[in-house]
């Protein structure tokens, strides 16, 4: 199996049908949600699988951006770098905010879920 570890600078990640295939059992969050920009900052080890390069492990942070404005950071240590637990994470983060959008208030990064998720209990 080939493996690779690749930095993230700040790319923007563009939620998008092959993120619903390799990572995310539902995409409907993300797609409810564009305007909310989310941008990866770190290290994450890859390996290719059908042709295809999977992020199998991250660590380093996500900020939320919307209107050229941080909503914050989710921090994602290396204890809790299981990429398919940070992708739930991520899910119950943009549920929060659809659910936020639905009421009409104003958008506020909430990581307590998603800090549950990858078991990450001493940011709760």
């Amino acid at each position: 199996m080939i493996s690779y570890n690749i930095q993230f600078k700040g790319e923007l990640w563009d939620i998008e049908d092959s993120d619903h295939q390799n990572y995310f059992a539902d995409i409907t969050p993300f797609v409810n949600c564009p305007e909310i920009e989310l941008y990866q900052y770190g290290s994450a080890y890859v390996e290719a699988i059908n042709n295809e390069l999977i992020i199998q492990e991250f660590i380093g942070t996500f900020e939320f951006v919307y209107k050229d404005e941080t909503l914050g950071f989710w921090e994602i240590p290396p204890n809790c770098s299981t990429f398919e637990l940070i992708c739930l994470g991520l899910t119950s983060i943009y549920k929060s905010f659809n659910v936020q959008k639905e009421q009409r208030l104003p958008y506020q990064l909430d990581t307590l879920l998603a800090n549950i998720a990858i078991g990450n209990l001493k940011n709760l």
